[in-house]
């Protein structure tokens, strides 16, 4: 899926949470509460937890809704200096629903700063 199609939400959406960091699960919450179609059009192209897909299929696609959006807003913190990106350490936190990142120990997080 080509980020251009979805490049303008993914930016109103952090402006809207202005100098507030939010991680990309939060945007895929965010996604499937608020813009139904654009959700449904992620999972349909690269699946949910419960639908697990082999990793290493398809080099260099991504594996998971969240995956796409964290890749997304790398990509778009090349092109909006305004996007910040950070890690937060998270070992001593504890997340209902989801576990950071594949270490456990790192999440990305992004705001806008202007």
């Amino acid at each position: 899926m080509k980020l251009n199609k979805y490049e303008n939400i993914l930016i109103d959406i952090l402006k809207h949470n202005k100098n507030y960091f939010i991680s990309s699960y939060q945007i895929c919450i965010f996604l499937k509460s608020e813009h139904e179609n654009i959700w449904n059009d992620i999972e349909n192209e690269y699946g949910t937890m419960e639908d697990k897909p082999d990793i290493g299929a398809g080099a260099g696609q991504t594996y998971t809704p969240s995956q796409y959006i964290a890749k997304a807003l790398d990509f778009l913190t090349k092109k909006h200096p305004e996007i910040t990106k950070e890690l937060m350490i998270s070992t001593d936190i504890t997340y209902k629903n989801f576990e950071p990142g594949f270490t456990r120990k790192k999440m990305a997080i992004w705001a806008w700063k202007e």
